[in-house]
């Protein structure tokens, strides 16, 4: 017998309350010797001993109704087997394991997933020395294996559960041990919704099973800091009588630095042209850590030396970069560090990083290390358009992008006429990264059409006005009130008047990727610049609040100077005066061949198409089936870094289709397990054109940075988000699965039931055996 609140089994002494009484009373007789009383005592003798029995009943009935009470309050837990046998009672224990890679914390030379493991091996041994007759069942669910995405159906449970609905019985804690010792956190990141609404679906409510749901996992803010999904999918489990216990496995906070990005900078990317890389590290602790180092490599993949018999042997050159140090990184700060790569040669090549794990001694390593895919072409090409007679403004464009043999800038100029536009396909303007029409007078529809198809896909546009520009072709066709190209109506030519004041620049700019090296105040540069002519705005013509036209950069006068227009994927910048020194000196003067640069890099960077991924996204290539052969290999990493995996498989589509799909990590349904996508590292995908040219593809692949914030609710807060569920929250360290009240059977309703027929009883009793006067007798 055991009892859910043992402070209250202090109660029983209460027991013996009735008995008190009653011997207080018997104190209170005196004996007075009375003559008429000889009568009465004969009389008494012969029926005291039935009224002894039913004072003693009495007595008896008292004080088990007071018994009966304590025991209501404490919650009585009857290990008896008599009706639990009798009614064949099922106990079915499902347990949730979060195993995401927030688990993997270290604290104290475990970890909160070893924590989660032990609790699990508690139950296991708990429901085996129960003594209640009932039969335990274990139904086990790692989070990892069920996406929340896509709940899978109740048939996919045999592949994905670890533990499927399986009897506790004596060998059940071995066989379970073995299979816990292969599990590991994953580098998955995720919410455990996915599968509690899987538990939902088998838990019915007619069933006479009684169920009870284990959430093991850390609590974090970033899952149940507004749980409203997962409030749902434990209330519907509620509502079918489960009862529901939260688990948590973390211990204390911990420091946790992590690198939460690694993208390159938006500059051009070409073989034999450095770029920047920049690396964020985030602090997700709650103190400040000092003397941060990183190590940063970049991979080079030479083309000539690829082996396509060997893929999982291709090595790449790789350069260390010096170590970077970071003195200091206040709480929840990140810092951002920019590094410079260079790749000598085109290609898919990639940069690592990783931070030392000897100096910040962090409690998560799964996200000490990120990667990217850089993307190296020969060099970027750009069309130049001029429309004027003399060609006279490609020149200045051409020169910046091209100043000599011994200055590479990636960037190649293309110089044709407005004709080429016109008849060009769009497979061929989507090989530029960049148009620029310079003071083009007009434009035809077909060339309206194909610049618009281009944009639309993420293409750049920019426009350099002059004194051809046809205004009312450009504000009626271009403009289109607001739906063209050009993101401005003209009224006419403007001249900027002098200014009087000494050091006024005539350009103002915003803080803008293609004016931010200009921007700083003592930087004199942009005062250079002196504007005469532009074409200004129709009268009262303002660009819309919100928008896809904006002002990024205002003449003296405020009239603009450059305005932007995201149009679709892509992006116009449009440039109120001419490029060549006719209406201004901009040309002439060193803030240019800043400005230009980065408007190409700004122009260009919708193009540039980075496709980074989280670990367990799919990865997907689309074969041409006319020109390439369906056979698809990946390469993967091996949980052993130094190593890395393959894994073979064929491109899928419709029989006469010519665009199929190769893909790992998709989940198809009849392969609910096979992930493949679960690791961050590299990924690549190995194709051949039947002609046996080689060409490769590959992929970024890293953990969700939001998993490394080790930040958890309070009990109090959770309790409160999830009310009016009844939950019980329980800590690993402290959990004792014998003071639950699911190790027996709560009798405490069994009590009150017994408890009202007693009373009355008791009552009856009373009034039988006591004296009562006739009715109307004398008194």
């Amino acid at each position: 017998m055991q009892f859910l609140h043992q402070p209250l089994t202090w109660g029983f002494l209460i027991v013996l309350l009735p008995l008190l009484i009653h011997l207080i009373n018997m104190m209170r007789h005196r004996r007075v010797h009375w003559a008429a009383m000889d009568f009465l005592l004969k009389a008494y003798k012969k029926h005291r001993k039935w009224i002894w029995l039913k004072q003693l009943l009495l007595l008896l009935m008292r004080m088990l109704a007071v018994a009966m009470i304590v025991a209501m309050l404490a919650q009585w837990i009857s290990k008896n087997q008599l009706f639990s046998m009798m009614s064949g009672n099922v106990v079915h224990h499902y347990v949730v394991l979060d195993d995401s890679y927030s688990m993997s914390q270290q604290t104290g030379g475990s970890t909160s997933f070893d924590r989660a493991k032990l609790v699990i091996g508690q139950i296991v041994q708990q429901t085996q020395n129960d003594e209640t007759g009932a039969v335990q069942k274990l139904t086990l669910l790692r989070t990892s294996r069920v996406p929340n995405e896509e709940i899978p159906s109740e048939d996919d449970l045999v592949d994905i559960a670890d533990v499927n609905s399986e009897i506790i019985d004596g060998n059940f804690d071995v066989r379970l041990k073995e299979q816990r010792q292969k599990m590991e956190s994953t580098e998955l990141s995720g919410s455990p919704r996915g599968a509690i609404e899987l538990l939902s679906q088998l838990v019915r409510e007619e069933t006479e099973e009684e169920s009870i749901l284990y959430v093991l996992s850390d609590f974090r803010n970033n899952e149940w800091e507004n749980p409203a999904e997962l409030k749902d999918a434990l209330q519907e489990l509620e509502e079918k009588k489960v009862r529901v216990e939260l688990v948590n496995c973390r211990s204390k906070a911990q420091k946790n630095l992590a690198i939460t990005s690694i993208v390159p900078a938006d500059d051009t990317r070409a073989a034999g042209v450095p770029l920047f890389i920049e690396i964020s590290v985030t602090n997700h602790g709650d103190e400040k850590v000092k003397d941060v180092q990183m190590k940063v490599r970049s991979l080079f993949y030479d083309p000539a030396f690829i082996d396509r018999r060997e893929p999982t042997l291709l090595d790449a050159e790789v350069e260390d970069l010096p170590l970077e140090q970071i003195a200091e990184i206040e709480p929840g700060a990140t810092k951002v560090v920019r590094v410079q790569v260079y790749f000598p040669k085109p290609g898919s090549h990639v940069v690592e990083a990783e931070l030392v794990k000897d100096t910040n001694k962090d409690s998560v390593d799964a996200d000490n290390r990120r990667w990217c895919v850089v993307e190296c072409l020969a060099g970027e090409r750009v069309l130049i358009v001029d429309g004027s007679d003399e060609q006279e403004h490609e020149y200045f464009l051409s020169s910046v992008f091209q100043p000599g043999k011994r200055a590479n800038t990636g960037i190649l100029p293309e110089t044709k006429s407005i004709d080429f536009i016109r008849d060009a396909t769009p497979d061929t303007l989507r090989a530029y990264s960049a148009i620029y029409l310079l003071d083009v007078p007009r434009l035809d529809e077909p060339a309206i059409n194909r610049l618009e198809e281009y944009v639309k896909e993420g293409g750049g546009l920019a426009f350099f006005v002059g004194e051809n520009t046809n205004k009312t072709h450009y504000t009626e066709r271009l403009y289109q009130d607001g739906n063209g190209l050009f993101p401005m109506p003209i009224e006419g030519d403007g001249l900027l008047a002098e200014e009087l004041l000494e050091n006024t620049p005539d350009i103002n700019a915003t803080p803008h990727p293609i004016f931010t090296a200009l921007l700083d105040e003592r930087n004199p540069l942009i005062r250079l610049v002196s504007i005469e002519r532009y074409l200004r705005p129709k009268p009262g013509w303002k660009p819309p609040q919100v928008g896809a036209i904006k002002v990024i950069a205002t003449l003296r006068n405020g009239d603009p100077f450059v305005l932007e227009k995201q149009f679709g994927d892509g992006r116009i910048l449009a440039f109120t005066t001419s490029i060549s020194p006719k209406w201004n000196n901009w040309a002439q003067t060193p803030p240019f061949v800043v400005a230009i640069l980065k408007t190409q890099s700004y122009l260009a960077s919708s193009i540039r198409r980075d496709d980074p991924r989280r670990v367990g996204a799919p990865l997907e290539i689309q074969i041409d089936s006319t020109i390439q052969k369906a056979d698809v290999t990946f390469i993967m990493p091996s949980p052993k870094r130094d190593r890395r995996e393959q894994f073979d498989t064929s491109a899928d589509g419709p029989a006469d289709a010519t665009a199929l799909i190769g893909a790992i990590g998709n989940l198809p349904r009849d392969k609910v397990t096979d992930r493949k996508t679960d690791r961050s590292g590299v990924y690549e995908a190995w194709t051949f054109t039947k002609e046996d040219v080689l060409e490769i593809r590959r992929w970024a692949v890293n953990v969700d940075s939001n998993e490394g914030e080790l930040a958890i609710v309070t009990e109090e807060d959770l309790l409160q988000k999830l009310d009016p569920l009844k939950a019980k929250i329980r800590l690993a360290e402290d959990y004792n699965y014998q003071a639950s009240e699911n190790s027996g059977f709560n009798r405490s309703m069994m009590l009150f039931c017994l408890l009202i027929p007693l009373l009355i009883g008791e009552q009856l009793l009373a009034f039988f055996a006591s004296y009562h006067p006739p009715r109307g007798a004398a008194r």
